[in-house]
């Protein structure tokens, strides 16, 4: 498994840049899961965020949608 910490570091600042209440995250390569993660909370406020949990997603369907029908 990948060295955490940077990991870490980068999941923390991309949450913090974005303003959002929590984030996940996982590094996979070739099917391997090299690291997973959270950082924050959900949107209780008070609940810690884990790497399995489920999130809303919001539109970002809309842009992967998109690229396929482009594709």
């Amino acid at each position: 498994m990948a060295d955490s910490a940077p990991f870490i570091a980068a999941i923390e600042a991309a949450r913090a840049h974005g303003q959002a209440y929590g984030i996940t995250f996982a590094a996979v390569r070739d099917g391997e899961v090299l690291w997973s993660g959270a950082a924050g909370r959900h949107r209780d406020g008070r609940t810690p965020l884990v790497g399995d949990d489920q999130l809303v997603i919001g539109s970002v369907t809309k842009t992967f949608v998109s690229a396929a029908v482009l594709q």
